[in-house]
């Protein structure tokens, strides 16, 4: 919109380290990339018969770790913060899928994608 390059050389930065160019290894995306997420804090997901459903957007790490005390969810030990991530379904602290991300996903590749066009 601005014509400043440097805008769109960010946004594509940000959605390589949502699909996997990041500390992690990780793909948040569930069902996309060669490692990803597979086990959200996502209901529909842990309850659906064929397994986690494609396409959406988990938190990532999270270096507060709110859930460390319950649920059974055990990070490990002197992780840095950028690593701070469980693919594991009772980790909401990293893990949760929510509107307010996955919406701004779709923000972000429809944006590229009309930029790139």
């Amino acid at each position: 919109m601005t014509g400043d390059e440097r805008y769109l050389i960010n946004a594509e930065r940000c959605l390589n380290y949502v699909l996997g160019q990041n500390a992690t290894g990780f793909c948040y995306v569930t069902g996309f990339g060669t490692h990803p997420t597979k086990d959200p804090h996502h209901r529909l997901s842990y309850s659906h018969s064929k397994g986690t459903l494609p396409g959406f957007l988990a938190g990532g790490p999270n270096p507060a770790r709110q859930d460390a005390a319950t649920d059974g969810v055990k990070y490990p030990e002197n992780v840095p913060a950028d690593e701070s991530y469980l693919d594991y379904q009772p980790s909401y602290a990293s893990n949760e899928v929510t509107i307010n991300w996955n919406v701004t996903l779709f923000a972000l590749t429809a944006g590229i994608d009309a930029l790139d066009n």
